[in-house]
């Protein structure tokens, strides 16, 4: 039940944290401010945390 109620932090978290990585890359090289990386970054970020998901189902 508790994880219900503590899902929407967990994705806030994940989302804050994103932000921030895309604010770095961009910060680093102004190649890394494309949009074309900006997605693969997001579907990597997206990708990870389910490798964990999938290894345990």
């Amino acid at each position: 039940m508790i994880a219900l109620f503590l899902s929407p932090v967990y994705v806030l978290i994940h989302a804050y944290i994103l932000i921030w990585i895309l604010r770095w890359l961009g910060a680093c090289h102004n190649g890394l401010s494309r949009k074309w990386v900006k997605a693969a970054v997001i579907l990597v970020y997206a990708f990870l945390p389910r490798l964990c998901w999938w290894a345990f189902s």
